[in-house]
């Protein structure tokens, strides 16, 4: 079940995902509304979870769950590294390339 990703506990469960580069803004509304009907209908052994995701720079994919309403399983954590995979073949964009850095200037890195 998809809730804002505002609305996340602060112990939520992250899965950061960095693209091998910036995401155009068509490229944007198509991770968000792909990744929106995906975490509405996220479940893991049938039961649903509260899910969330959020696009920092146009580089970062988060998605959250909260495990204090149920735990993803390994089975549902394998189906959101699918959705990112499907959605980098899509648009052309690598999710898993470890060998990037992502560099801004400032004084930090916020997730608000």
């Amino acid at each position: 079940m998809y809730i804002d990703f505002e609305k996340m506990p602060q112990d939520a469960r992250l899965w950061v995902y960095q693209a091998n580069r910036d995401l155009t803004g068509g490229e944007v509304d198509v991770v968000q509304a792909n990744l929106q009907n995906a975490t509405q209908q996220w479940a893991a052994h049938g039961v649903p979870l509260l899910a969330s995701f959020k696009i920092l720079y146009n580089r970062f994919v988060i998605v959250a769950v909260d495990e204090g309403q149920n735990a993803a399983s390994g089975c549902s954590i394998d189906a959101s590294t699918r959705w990112l995979k499907e959605l980098g073949n899509h648009l052309n964009i690598d999710f898993f390339d470890r060998s990037q850095a992502f560099f801004r200037q400032s004084n930090r890195l916020r997730l608000e």
